[in-house]
């Protein structure tokens, strides 16, 4: 005779196994079935622009996904600010993608492979002094919608264009505002410093910091090199370290250059974990009531 628990280990089976075979089959023939991943390269172009005449240029779109998809091209404005950038503007400096053509504006693109999309930039006579700044999007397009939603996911990646012109260029700007903060709370560290451009056009910024202990070991390094900063921004050059010590005292020296700017400063920084802090809050809550605890206990001696 079958035991009570024999049977109910039977049943919880059976039902484990009818819920694996629901889900599998609702589940998609791989993972990655129905989802779009489309990256551009290369991220960024630098093209040199002449009055009067037409650049010639090419990027890849490619298919990391497991489904075919169709896309579009565009050119849009781009107006750079502290924090990121503006699609809509009015600047001067931001008229790029009214010169921009494509000799194709949709294509399809088979999964796992990539295309090839050409573009012309025809540059006016009247060409504006300075720098010239766009975006190119691609687009997916004609998206299945999804089953649990009904939407359909329209996927989008961008290639800035920083171009020089052969106009009167101006550069100008300075570096600035470094953070070596003292005292460093957290297992996350950040130093950073500033890259003002006050010129016409954009230009470079390179960085670095290190940070030593007291006896000159090295702990931790990082390099950012070619960051571009754009006309009329403050561009933030920062740097994070991500696992920080427990508790130490070290120098940090952080290095920036621009133009025919530099920067070099070395600080003492302090760096302490919040699990430290909460270790010494409670030896220091334990200490405490220990004490007035004792002090209660002699006053009954006393009695």
């Amino acid at each position: 005779m079958t035991q009570p628990l024999q049977k109910l280990t039977r049943i919880l089976t059976g039902l484990v196994l009818a819920t694996i075979l629901v889900a599998s089959l609702n589940l998609p023939a791989s993972a990655t079935n129905g989802r779009t991943e489309m990256t551009i390269s290369p991220a960024k172009v630098t093209p040199e622009l002449k009055k009067g005449q037409t650049y010639k240029g090419e990027f890849s779109l490619y298919n990391t996904g497991e489904v075919d998809f169709k896309a579009k091209v565009y050119a849009s404005p781009y107006e750079a600010t502290n924090d990121g950038y503006k699609l809509q503007s009015t600047s001067d400096r931001s008229l790029l993608h009214k010169w921009v053509r494509f000799d194709k504006t949709e294509f399809e693109v088979k999964a796992k492979s990539s295309v090839q999309v050409h573009y012309t930039i025809k540059v006016p006579k009247d060409l504006p002094n300075g720098g010239q700044y766009g975006l190119i999007f691609a687009e997916t397009i004609n998206n299945t919608p999804t089953k649990t939603s009904g939407v359909a996911v329209t996927s989008r990646v961008g290639m800035l264009v920083y171009a020089s012109t052969d106009g009167q260029n101006h550069f100008a700007g300075e570096l600035h505002d470094v953070k070596i903060p003292f005292l460093n709370i957290g297992s996350k560290s950040e130093f950073s410093f500033k890259a003002k451009n006050s010129g016409n056009t954009h230009y470079n910024v390179n960085g670095e910091v290190t940070v030593k202990d007291l006896f000159g070991n090295n702990k931790f390094a990082l390099q950012k090199n070619g960051i571009t900063a754009l006309p009329g921004v403050d561009k933030k050059v920062d740097f994070v370290w991500e696992q920080s010590p427990l508790f130490a005292l070290m120098k940090v020296n952080l290095k920036g250059s621009g133009l025919d700017r530099k920067i070099d400063e070395t600080r003492t920084v302090l760096f302490i974990s919040p699990i430290l802090i909460i270790i010494i809050s409670v030896i220091i809550l334990i200490l405490g009531a220990s004490y007035v605890a004792n002090k209660k206990l002699k006053y009954r001696y006393k009695k």
